[in-house]
This record gives C-alpha cells, structure tokens and sequence, in this order.
C-alpha cells in the first residue's frame, strides 16, 4: 500500500470526529425501517435503508474485532478475545456492541498500536507462527479500514432523515429513531478511533516484512 494512499486514509478518518464519550447500548438492537421521506420543498425522496446500515455497520465492527483478536494473538496479548470473537462473528442483522464493548474496543486497538510502536522501536520481529498470524489479521483490518470511511459517511448521511422524520411523526417510533442517531453518533468516532493505529499497524508490517493488503479485499 503506498504511503501517500494510507495518510490519505487517516486524514479522512481523522477529520470526521473525535473520541467517543458516549457508552453504545444497542447490542441485538435490529433497527426499524423508515419509509421514504421527501424533504423540505425537494422532490427527492430521502430514504433511509436502517437494514442496510445494520448490515454494513455489523461487517466493519466484525473485521476490526477479526484482527485485533489475530494482532493481540501474534503479540502474545490478552485482547478480551471473547469481546472479539462476540462481534467478529455476529449476525449482519444486529450490531453486537453493548455497554462499555466500545470503550474496550478502542482501547485493545490503542494497545496494540503501542505494542506495534514498541517492538518495532526495539528491532524486535514475530517469529514465523506470530507473523502468519498477524498476516492473516492484516486483510480483515484493511478492509474494516476502507469499508468505515464509508460507513462513517452513510451514517452521516442518514442523519437529516431521521431527524425529519422524528419532527413530522414523533409520536410511537421517536425511541427507536434516537436510537440510530445515538448509532450514527457514537459509531463514527470509535472507527476514527482506530484510525489512529493504522500507521504503527503497517509501519510494524514493513518492518517485519509482512506484506500489506493493497485494498478492502473481496467480501
């Protein structure tokens, strides 16, 4: 992958929030469907596809979970790998992060940027087994890193028709929609979250001549 295409990536990711503060809640949440909305004085109909954004959601959480368990393997670090294994192989129906599950993944994916940064400053190398895995683990986070930019801009754009159809109808259905704004809220600034490993994550990878995924990768 070259250089100039990966900080192209972290700006994107860098400038579409901050750290998250807010716990995520919806664990099994499956999001309802909202019906077409026109918007103000627009002929266009503003539709918003919530099971294509649970779909999407679920897939990049899932590959990010897939390689911070096979990273936290290679390095000989405890990683919560049941918290991982639960999202890495949950259902594209619902998004399988619930309480603190947030805050841990950001943490996990901070560990091992400076578990990355350590063994790299110190010329130390994964022996043949630990770098097999952390090959492995190398596709599914590239294409957890390509495939959030555009999770991050879907959730953004979903927001102003959810937001309009709370104001026209908020009676009966007015928790469910919040609850996909906390979604489109708190989603977007985890993923950035992890943007802030990707450097010490493929700077390792050259180091160790391990090499390094060009793209997303197939589905």
């Amino acid at each position: 992958m070259k250089i100039s295409i990966l900080l192209l990536l972290v700006v994107l990711l860098s400038g579409c929030s901050t750290m998250p503060t807010a716990v995520l809640s919806f664990g099994g949440f499956k999001l309802p469907s909202i019906p077409g909305l026109s918007g103000g004085g627009s002929s266009t109909s503003a539709e918003v596809d919530t099971k294509g954004l649970t779909k999407q959601t679920s897939r990049v959480l899932s590959d990010f979970a897939k390689a911070f368990g096979l990273f936290g393997e290679a390095f000989g670090l405890k990683v919560g790998s049941d918290l991982m294994d639960k999202i890495a192989n949950c259902s594209s129906e619902k998004v399988c992060v619930e309480g603190d599950d947030a805050d841990k993944m950001v943490d996990t994916s901070n560990a091992l940027k400076d578990k990355a940064e350590q063994m790299k400053n110190d010329g130390v190398k994964l022996d043949a087994a630990s770098a097999a895995k952390f090959s492995t683990g190398l596709l599914p986070y590239a294409k957890g890193t390509f495939k959030g930019i555009g999770l991050i801009k879907s959730l953004k754009d979903a927001v102003p028709a959810i937001q309009s159809q709370i104001k026209s109808n908020p009676i009966g259905s007015i928790g469910k929609l919040k609850t996909i704004l906390d979604i489109a809220s708190d989603i977007p600034p985890m993923i950035t979250a992890f943007s802030t490993s990707t450097g010490a994550i493929y700077d390792y990878a050259t180091f160790s001549g391990i090499e390094i995924p060009e793209g997303s990768g197939p589905e």
